[in-house]
């Protein structure tokens, strides 16, 4: 959306324009009919799924870096979230790290680290969005700090804290629901995630179905996506759709598949 201006609107005059959130921009750019439908990737949820296994105080942090491009410093982000991993394992937690991309795997290396725990306990990188829901629905809690991880996290259903480290994230709580468990990243510490983390586990079952009940109320807002649109991003349904790359053409990319050529999430 931040692409379009009134120079765009006037050459493609649009009859409809989805958007993940209210803070998504669109005003200036003259749009009309805006409706805001939450993130695309919601479409793949599926209703509340059982839990794999009872809880068993697990708690999974994703962490990562932006190029500075975050609330607050991410030196101290990264700090702040190894305290809280410290805090969590001391308090016998299982604290497991989980790169939601090729990135965030130093990041989430160097914070177990700084947690005093080691590289063996950083899942290997998943790069299939249905395979990475399926992992993370094994956690009872998640921290998310990036967006792909909490829009995935909503989708398994698993119930996240998280790290608004810029407006996006924000405005995809807001889009579900689930704005009450967010923290700013230039105002959160290692004692608030622990505290956070507790209070979902300590009515696991209830926290388990509000997200699922926010994804799904999302997921449904979204059936008035473009219908092409939709099919790119329902696990059900097969997309013939092609977009330009260079000269050349490819098929769409399913959202089965997360691309490693993708903008930072």
């Amino acid at each position: 959306m931040c692409c379009l201006d009134r120079r765009l609107c006037a050459i493609f005059p649009l009859s409809a324009c989805v958007v993940r959130g209210r803070c998504s921009f669109f005003g200036e750019a003259g749009l009309k009919n805006v409706r805001v439908t939450g993130d695309p990737v919601v479409a793949m949820h599926r209703g509340l799924v059982p839990a794999t296994s009872p809880a068993r105080r697990i708690v999974a942090i994703n962490a990562g870096r932006s190029e500075g491009r975050v609330w607050g410093d991410e030196e101290t982000v990264l700090a702040s979230l190894a305290d809280a991993a410290r805090r969590l394992h001391a308090a016998g937690w299982t604290v497991r790290f989980v790169p939601v991309w090729d990135k965030d795997e130093e990041p989430c290396r160097d914070v177990a680290r700084r947690a005093g725990l080691s590289d063996a306990d950083v899942e290997p990188l998943i790069l299939d969005a249905r395979q990475w829901i399926g992992m993370v629905r094994q956690f009872d809690v998640i921290v998310t700090l990036k967006l792909h991880a909490a829009v995935l996290a909503a989708v398994a259903g698993t119930p996240f804290v998280p790290l608004e480290y810029r407006p996006k994230v924000r405005d995809f709580c807001e889009s579900i629901g689930w704005v009450d468990h967010l923290m700013r990243t230039d105002e959160f510490t290692g004692e608030r995630v622990e505290r956070a983390v507790r209070a979902l586990y300590d009515d696991l079952p209830a926290a388990r179905a509000a997200s699922a009940i926010a994804s799904d109320h999302s997921r449904r807002n979204s059936i008035g996506m473009p219908r092409n649109c939709e099919k790119c991003f329902s696990p059900d349904e097969d997309c013939a759709q092609t977009t330009p790359e260079g000269d050349a053409a490819r098929p769409c990319r399913r959202m089965g598949r997360v691309d490693e050529r993708e903008t930072q999430s």
